[in-house]
């Protein structure tokens, strides 16, 4: 399935899949320049799918939002997180977040996805929207680079610059 700009995608899933199975339908489609990813959590094995991805060079830029219990909660992910944003210049935020939403700037087309499900799996009923929108996908990015995080180790992160 190819997307097309200005589509509006929905998906419901009853478990077995978590917003990185979505993100991953997206890099068989072409590579991202930059990448935001914001969820409550993070499991470990996407943290690993995530840093492969990022090492490869299939996703050059990305930031990465999380909730304050992230980091105590999940420290192997969290760990694997920090290596991630230190591959590309990005930044681990921390702060009062339950917001599911990804978004990329990629080769063929720009993105936002909102959801129900954080990156993990989750055997509950769990909705999607992905647009093919790029003046959403702005409008996002522009709200996530104003977040002051808790955490202050990227203090001197510069944001990504939309083309």
């Amino acid at each position: 399935m190819a997307f097309r700009t200005g589509g509006a995608y929905h998906c419901l899933s009853y478990g077995g899949i978590d917003a990185w199975s979505y993100l991953k339908f997206i890099l068989k489609q072409q590579r991202l320049k930059y990448c935001l990813i914001s969820s409550w959590i993070i499991s470990p094995a996407d943290a690993d799918a995530i840093y492969d991805r990022v090492k490869a060079g299939d996703i050059a830029k990305i930031d990465m939002y999380v909730g304050d219990i992230f980091k105590g909660g999940y420290r192997g992910a969290y760990d694997k997180t920090l290596e991630t944003v230190a591959l590309c210049d990005g930044r681990v935020a921390i702060f009062h977040n339950h917001a599911k939403v990804i978004v990329g700037f990629g080769e063929k087309f720009d993105f936002a996805m909102e959801m129900s499900t954080n990156l993990n799996i989750n055997l509950r009923l769990e909705q999607t929207t992905i647009f093919i929108d790029h003046d959403l996908a702005v409008w996002y990015k522009e709200y996530f680079d104003e977040i002051h995080a808790f955490n202050r180790d990227f203090d001197n992160w510069e944001p990504y610059k939309v083309e």
